[in-house]
């Protein structure tokens, strides 16, 4: 591990570079199939994002290997109820899969280019093993549970599962 980058202030004084904290490591989930009464529906003020797949930014379409675990960190957060606590990733194909999560991770980020402080807990780290989906692509979103209601926030990322 490296030391974070310092330069030298007024009158002498060091100031560090500010370092963001990395996530914790988020027990690893089988993803299990969703029964349609289950199925989030799509939504306006649902907003969410990819920021990191295994430590990397996220990019538009990848392959994973059904054997291995996949950590997402990302943020989500609806307009008008705030950050939802129970919220899940979803892996869309011929049949839907998911992993479920909370937020509570600090994103200062979000809040501020949204402009509302609400969203500072809006972050999510989740780790989902596809050992069980079929072989195929799938569209990768973001649910939460508002209310009674489930809510889709796509994420316009397709992952192929191998």
């Amino acid at each position: 591990m490296t030391a974070p980058q310092t330069e030298k202030g007024g009158e002498g004084i060091v100031h560090s570079a500010p370092v963001a904290p990395e996530p914790p490591e988020p027990s690893v989930q089988e993803f299990v199939e969703l029964t349609a009464v289950e199925t989030p529906v799509p939504t306006t003020s649902l907003h969410c994002g990819l920021d990191l797949i295994d430590g990397h930014p996220a990019p538009l379409a990848m392959v994973l290997d059904h054997r291995v675990a996949t950590t997402f960190v990302g943020w989500i957060a609806d307009d008008k109820s705030g950050v939802p606590q129970n919220i899940a990733v979803i892996l869309a194909g011929d049949k839907t899969y998911r992993i479920v999560g909370t937020t509570g991770l600090a994103r200062p980020d979000v809040a501020a280019a949204k402009h509302n402080s609400a969203f500072i807990s809006a972050g999510f780290s989740m780790a989902g093993r596809p050992s069980a989906l079929p072989q195929g692509e799938y569209r990768l979103a973001m649910a939460a549970q508002l209310g009674t209601v489930r809510e889709l926030c796509p994420l316009g990322r397709i992952i192929a599962i191998k």
